[in-house]
């Protein structure tokens, strides 16, 4: 990664932190995967999710990959009588979860520089220097416990306690762009499981020293506030396949306890690249924005191609990329691709060609399904 004062980034830089993120996420899904007690090994299982992502079983060319941890998550351990979707529960039961949730995130919001301190010591977090409202999450005790369950149960919190953990985040994300100190601010975009969170974490590894601000949306008012605070703003834009973006996040569900929200899903997928495009064009002679189309549309991340850069220069070859990708399909019809996706995958489970799937994770997947 190259520091201010030079072009932005160097393509093969994006390319090389999305193939090493990719690599490295395939095997830590294979010992999740295997863990459910599955019919395959974790090789096995690693060497069918390194063929889908790369073409080839054991892909060349990548560094030597970080270690696994040592430690399943906790919520991985929760008996399976715990293990039961949030609608399923009785009424008190569900307003006991509710409660517990509200006063975590007040006790959380109260303490705020403990858990400025405990954000930035978390591995995925980089030091802190990764913002990501996702992660935040899992600072709440009750999230971490049994995540399924309790990122449910957010949907009935009161908007009160709602905006105090926003006002958390908002000191988080402060947190890391003071770290970044005069370094530039990545402002990631993409859909749900576009590969975000993978480039963000590989890109810090592989040597760049600013902030990166992960979510799916970048706005106008998102450069101004990194620019005001004196950083270049560099937008990466992860575009990827609706269908391969929801198999992936259904897989990562199994591995971190995540929700699948389909109707999200492809709303982001559509709205996402609209939106950036509108947020990114007022800046189009300014320097100190940059844009990049990081394409992952090939069949495997051998033919990942990054276009873009400072936006007085390449980095509008990136806009007019962005506004004219491929992807042509609405919001009803990326839902139903999910549907369809959903309805393999299930057959999948049934015919025993793969692995178990948490069960609570599922049933909550089909409730949501639009």
């Amino acid at each position: 990664m190259q520091r201010p004062g030079k072009d932005a980034m160097e393509a093969e830089d994006l390319v090389k932190a999305l193939r090493q993120g990719v690599f490295e996420n395939n095997r830590r899904l294979a010992r999740a995967l295997a863990e459910w007690g599955g019919p395959l090994e974790q090789g096995q299982v690693r060497g069918m999710l390194n063929a889908w992502a790369f073409g080839s079983p054991q892909p060349q060319g990548l560094a030597t990959p970080e270690p696994l941890p040592d430690r399943r998550p906790p919520w991985r351990d929760v008996p399976s009588l715990k293990r039961v979707p949030f609608g399923t529960l009785m009424p008190e039961v569900r307003q006991r979860w509710v409660a517990r949730l509200s006063e975590e995130v007040r006790a959380l919001a109260k303490n705020h520089r403990k858990a400025l301190a405990d954000y930035a010591e978390r591995q995925d977090t980089r030091g802190g220097r990764i913002f990501s409202g996702d992660t935040l999450l899992y600072l709440i005790p009750g999230v971490a416990e049994n995540p399924p369950l309790a990122l449910a149960a957010f949907r009935e919190v009161d908007l009160t306690v709602l905006g105090e953990l926003s006002s958390l985040s908002g000191r988080i994300r402060d947190q890391a762009l003071d770290l970044a100190g005069k370094e530039p601010v990545i402002l990631m975009a993409g859909g749900n499981a576009a590969g975000k969170s993978t480039f963000s974490y590989q890109a810090i590894r592989q040597g760049f020293q600013g902030a990166i601000l992960d979510s799916p949306w970048v706005a106008e008012n998102d450069v101004r506030k990194v620019l005001n605070r004196g950083h270049e703003a560099w937008a990466v834009y992860v575009d990827r396949p609706f269908e391969e973006a929801f198999q992936s996040m259904v897989l990562r569900a199994a591995d971190e306890g995540r929700l699948v929200d389909p109707s999200e899903m492809a709303r982001t997928h559509v709205e996402v690249p609209q939106r950036l495009h509108q947020g990114l064009a007022i800046f189009r002679n300014q320097p100190r924005v940059s844009c990049w189309h990081l394409r992952n549309n090939a069949p495997d991340l051998n033919g990942i191609e990054a276009i873009g850069g400072p936006l007085h220069r390449e980095g509008k070859d990136a806009l007019t990329s962005i506004r004219l990708r491929p992807e042509a399909r609405g919001r009803a019809e990326l839902e139903q691709a999910a549907r369809q996706c959903w309805t393999r995958f299930q057959r999948a489970i049934q015919a025993n060609h793969h692995n178990p799937y948490p069960a609570d994770l599922a049933e909550e997947i089909s409730r949501r399904m639009p």
